[in-house]
């Protein structure tokens, strides 16, 4: 019996995917990162169906997000802001696919979560007022996304949202209390590096140095997580650098 074209395109990429996702989490060694973007470049040329296409391009966006990190931690501002910039250009159109019924009956968080992330950071990196209206933009995605699956990488949605809360002007979603909510339940879901430094600036603007500390020494005893070891490296780097700081101002 002859298979769909569509099933048959659908099989013979999901190999191809799970070697993405192998790469992807060893997305701190170069070598690695570099066969996961030629891998992953290769895949986005082919003529695949609509799922297909989703599952590529959802990983494209999370790629372009990771490059613009890095180049963030080189100072390249501008080369990284383009990165965003293409990030958010190839995860656009999985917003309404994710929701329309395009892709099956269940919605999909990933698209929604990876152009959210990548709005938010070209907005934040292009001015006032460009990071003002990415917080419009971007803030109902996010709160999708926690509705659709809340604990989608690594809650990721709650610690965005958290950070959005703690910085943003209160027209856009800025409230102490409500990024506290969100860290609590994003650390209720995931024990995350991230999370915890971004929930340690916050508590130190409130005041709370004594928790903010907590947070920060939690960075640095955590076990190694071989699915965030480069996020996690960094991490550690700037609650030792914190750590220092305070014990400087102490003298």
């Amino acid at each position: 019996m002859n298979m769909p074209v569509i099933t048959t395109m659908i099989m013979t990429t999901l190999p191809d995917l799970e070697i993405l996702d192998t790469l992807w989490k060893s997305r701190h060694s170069e070598d690695d990162l570099r066969d996961h973007n030629r891998l992953l470049d290769a895949l986005a040329r082919e003529n695949i169906d609509l799922a297909t296409r989703y599952e590529i391009d959802f990983r494209r966006a999370r790629a372009h997000q990771f490059a613009a990190m890095l180049l963030l931690e080189k100072g390249e501002t501008k080369a990284a802001r383009a990165e965003f910039e293409r990030g958010v250009e190839v995860s656009q159109w999985t917003l309404a696919a994710s929701a329309n019924g395009s892709l099956g009956e269940i919605e999909r968080a990933e698209g929604r979560f990876w152009w959210a992330v990548n709005t938010l950071e070209q907005g934040r990196l292009s001015g006032k007022w460009a990071a003002f209206f990415a917080a419009r933009g971007a803030k109902p995605h996010l709160e999708r996304v926690l509705l659709v699956d809340e604990t989608y990488h690594f809650a990721g949605a709650h610690r965005v949202l958290g950070r959005l809360a703690h910085l943003a002007p209160r027209n856009v979603g800025g409230g102490l209390e409500v990024s506290k909510t969100h860290f609590d339940r994003a650390l209720q879901i995931a024990d995350n590096s991230t999370t915890r430094l971004y929930f340690a600036a916050l508590l130190d603007d409130v005041g709370e140095k004594a928790a903010a500390r907590a947070q920060i020494e939690a960075i640095l005893n955590a076990p190694d997580d071989a699915n965030w070891r480069w996020e996690q490296e960094r991490d550690r780097e700037k609650a030792r650098q914190w750590l220092a700081e305070i014990k400087d101002l102490s003298l």
